[in-house]
């Protein structure tokens, strides 16, 4: 299976387990951290999720790296991995993390639950801020009463004042409101399932 097989049929559980919720976005792929990583999948709603994909074509050495990245922004990780990296997995994720395997039936990709993703308890408020666009956090800073005026103010100041003055729920909700307000061109909505692929429990 190539990378955009799998990722095609994630989208599209996504949709199914998402269609009666309008004010899910979807992105096919989600700067985090300034741009240190990107996670495939990234899905925000009530909470900020990511998916990596894991193909057999791909190699586990950038695995480390996105997992600092991941764990300090996301509120949910899970990754989606073919056969032949389940046997190994265990070493390289952490337990809260959800894991799905991709297995193909014939002309289509199966997805099979694992484990399911466990809330993330080491989220960095400032890498969660780091998401604002300078006028976003701009915009938060001057309607939370914080500071009137904020033209001289750079990012990372505004950054700064956010993570100072709001609770992390408080920030995280913000901050999902603002990327879920985000142009279609950014986010974009859920396509609608097609029965083009199946999903089953693993046991």
């Amino acid at each position: 299976m190539r990378d955009g097989e799998i990722r095609h049929a994630l989208l599209q559980q996504l949709a199914a387990d998402h269609a009666h919720d309008p004010d899910t976005r979807v992105w096919p792929e989600l700067s985090l951290c300034l741009g240190e990583a990107r996670v495939d999948v990234g899905v925000v709603n009530g909470a900020l999720s990511g998916f990596e994909i894991k193909s057999a074509r791909d190699r586990l050495t950038r695995l480390p790296r996105q997992r600092e990245v991941y764990e300090r922004c996301l509120d949910y990780v899970t990754i989606v991995i073919e056969e032949r990296w389940s046997p190994t997995l265990a070493s390289h994720v952490p337990e809260w993390w959800g894991v799905i395997v991709a297995r193909q039936s014939g002309s289509r990709v199966m997805l099979d639950d694992v484990r399911p993703a466990l809330r993330n308890s080491s989220v960095d408020p400032l890498a969660v801020a780091q998401l604002l666009w300078r006028d976003e956090a701009a915009a938060v800073v001057m309607d939370r009463g914080i500071r009137e005026r904020t033209s001289r103010l750079t990012r990372w100041d505004l950054w700064d004042l956010l993570v100072e003055h709001l609770t992390l729920d408080e920030l995280a909700c913000t901050v999902r409101n603002h990327l879920r307000a985000r142009p279609v061109r950014e986010a974009t909505a859920l396509p609608t399932p097609d029965g083009a692929m199946s999903r089953s429990t693993a046991t």
